[in-house]
């Protein structure tokens, strides 16, 4: 974010978290998303998958905040990744969470695979920090 502390102050700001648990994520990783599964697989004990964004965001937050429910729809763009969601007073509203915007992510990693690794069978967090 590019300013002073006194413009971060007024600037409605406010940190926003998308995740996703681990049990939908392995339905989606098993049964959606081929490439991803097949990647994973292929990078070995270094495969990790984002499971989890925190975003700093000013007026749209107010969307996310005054829905009673949501429904939420994401995809890939380029480098960036668009999350729509339809629903509460605003109607429907697109955040793009491009390169550089992220303040905080959580990464999941394949704990067990099936015998031919086509199958995930656990996932588990990866909370490697700093350092």
């Amino acid at each position: 974010m590019d300013g002073t502390y006194d413009k971060a102050k007024t600037a409605k700001l406010e940190l926003i978290n998308f995740a996703i648990d681990e049990g939908p994520l392995q339905r989606m990783l098993n049964e959606d998303a081929d490439g991803a599964r097949k990647y994973l697989a292929n990078e070995g004990n270094d495969g990790r998958v984002v499971s989890e964004v925190w975003v700093v965001e000013g007026e749209l937050s107010e969307h996310f905040s005054t829905s009673g429910s949501i429904s939420v729809s994401a995809s890939a763009v380029g480098n960036a990744l668009d999350v729509t969601a339809k629903g509460g007073k605003h109607g429907s509203q697109t955040i793009r969470l491009a390169q550089g915007v992220v303040f905080a992510y959580k990464l999941h990693k394949v704990k067990d695979w099936n015998k031919d690794k086509t199958r995930i069978e656990n996932l588990e967090a990866d909370w490697k920090g700093i350092g």
